[in-house]
């Protein structure tokens, strides 16, 4: 690599992972990436259709309460989980780790009935 020219990943805007049967536990890696500065360009993060489970499990309430801001490593302005079974008390959490990522100005819950 050229010296002074930007790695792979610091120039990724949207990542998509949708429909990767990821569990609340597979964003653990992500997140501590992004803590660790990886992807600081990252704009767009869609996670729908994975059965995140997201406010059901200790795992879940955790990850859930750091997307948006991927634990200070980014500054997402769209976080699409349609269909990832956010549920109530994932909502709520989410609701206030919204309140500090004033960059984010879509926030896609569609469809997040609680599982059967």
């Amino acid at each position: 690599m050229t010296e002074g020219a930007p790695s792979f990943h610091s120039s990724i805007l949207t990542l998509d992972l949708s429909r990767q049967s990821l569990a609340a536990a597979a964003l653990e890696p992500l997140l501590g990436c992004a803590a660790r500065g990886a992807l600081p360009a990252l704009l767009s993060l869609n996670l729908t259709h994975n059965p995140l489970l997201l406010g059901h499990s200790a795992a879940g309430c955790g990850v859930i309460s750091e997307l948006p801001l991927g634990r200070g490593g980014w500054h997402l302005g769209t976080l699409r989980l349609a269909h990832t079974h956010v549920g109530d008390r994932g909502a709520a959490l989410l609701a206030e780790a919204v309140g500090s990522a004033p960059a984010l100005h879509t926030l896609d819950l569609r469809y997040n009935e609680p599982p059967l």
